[in-house]
């Protein structure tokens, strides 16, 4: 056999052993990604079944606070457990939020509550009905728990005296009465919805949190059509 037939040979199996190996060491990896990959899957497929059973339990019934983010400062909130208990938060307590939400400290300001929803203009709906009172437009809410002097703004808006004692509480209040009225209509998709436009921030962020921001919002429409 020709010494160039010889190397020509030598060089082929060389490269055909050198593509073996890179054939194998490639499988390897890609075997030990597909692993990590099962494993995170699983872990994480665990975490979100607990995630879900304790939101059934808790979501509920658990404290949670309600703050509202006018651009950076915390303007009015309350910590609502079920519908007959409400605890409105105070001026000085506004103060404190809006000083930890400059920080990113949302820890602090979700203190014992279950959860902390931060709610945003965006999810504000575009009337508010008040029972027994003026129906007020997104505009006008906005206006009212924004406003320092949120007495005197109401009742230029709806043209009547009311009684108020306090300019915090009375933000509270309309500001509740907002959310309250949105989920009444809208329900736990109207949330999921807000949730995924970035309307409101809910810490702490859970695995099941995770989830709903991937929700397709063809679903999530059907599914509100459905409730």
């Amino acid at each position: 056999m020709e010494l160039g037939t010889i190397i020509i040979i030598v060089i082929l199996v060389a490269i055909f052993a050198i593509f073996l190996k890179l054939f194998k060491k490639i499988m390897k990896a890609l075997a030990f990604t597909i692993l990590i990959f099962a494993v995170f899957n699983l872990v994480f497929g665990y975490l979100l079944y607990k995630d879900i059973e304790d939101l059934k339990e808790n979501f509920g019934t658990a404290p949670k606070l309600f703050v509202y983010d006018n651009n950076g400062s915390i303007t009015a909130g309350a910590i609502i457990k079920n519908e007959s208990e409400v605890t409105f938060i105070t001026q000085e307590e506004q103060e404190e939020y809006t000083k930890l939400y400059g920080e990113n400290n949302l820890e602090e300001i979700r203190g014992d509550n279950y959860k902390l929803l931060i709610i945003k203009e965006g999810f504000i709906q575009e009337e508010l009905d008040i029972e027994d009172g003026p129906t007020l437009t997104k505009k006008e809410v906005i206006e009212i728990i924004t406003s320092e002097n949120s007495i005197e703004t109401f009742q230029s808006i709806v043209g009547e005296e009311f009684v108020f004692e306090d300019d915090a509480e009375l933000r509270d209040q309309v500001f509740m009465m907002s959310v309250g009225s949105a989920l009444d209509e809208g329900g736990s998709i109207y949330l999921i919805q807000q949730y995924k436009e970035d309307n409101v921030i809910i810490y702490k962020k859970t695995p099941a949190f995770i989830v709903m921001k991937f929700a397709p919002n063809f679903l999530l429409k059907t599914m509100g059509k459905v409730a």
